[in-house]
């Protein structure tokens, strides 16, 4: 998918808290792009987050203004900090603090909803899908 960036434009979406899978994705992402000079615009990386648990949510709240974002280290908090390699996030509010997960409904919606779109409209795009499951054992 990166290397095909050069011709043509992706969208990536990921978890957008940066810890796990999603801080490998966003670093594999940025190094892809950097050693093959493709330009930002052409992969474009968007992160699902939770709203609750992001670290330093309260400067994000403001209306038509452009804000500086530095997630903190918040190593031993219920709060995270957004990926710096995500271009663009969409974050969710299930209306919980400090709980993880409350983006899964969401995510699964979103997917269901792109992969429901009558192919008979996508004439002059076509839709690729990924899914990337990675699993941990002891």
């Amino acid at each position: 998918m990166v290397r095909n960036a050069k011709h043509d434009t992706y969208t990536a979406f990921s978890g957008g808290l940066h810890e796990g899978v999603t801080k490998h994705v966003g670093t594999a992402l940025s190094r892809e792009r950097a050693v093959l000079g493709i330009r930002k615009n052409r992969l474009v990386t968007i992160g699902i987050a939770p709203w609750g648990v992001v670290a330093g949510r309260e400067d994000l709240r403001v209306k038509n203004k452009i804000v500086s974002y530095s997630g903190m280290d918040y190593t031993g908090s219920v709060f995270r900090p957004l990926d710096p390699r995500h271009s663009n996030f969409l974050l969710v509010d299930n209306g919980s603090t400090g709980k993880e997960g409350g983006e899964h409904y969401f995510r699964r919606r979103m997917g269901k909803t792109i992969a429901s779109y009558p192919s008979s409209l996508r004439t002059d795009y076509y839709l690729l899908f990924v899914c990337i499951l990675v699993s941990f054992f002891d």
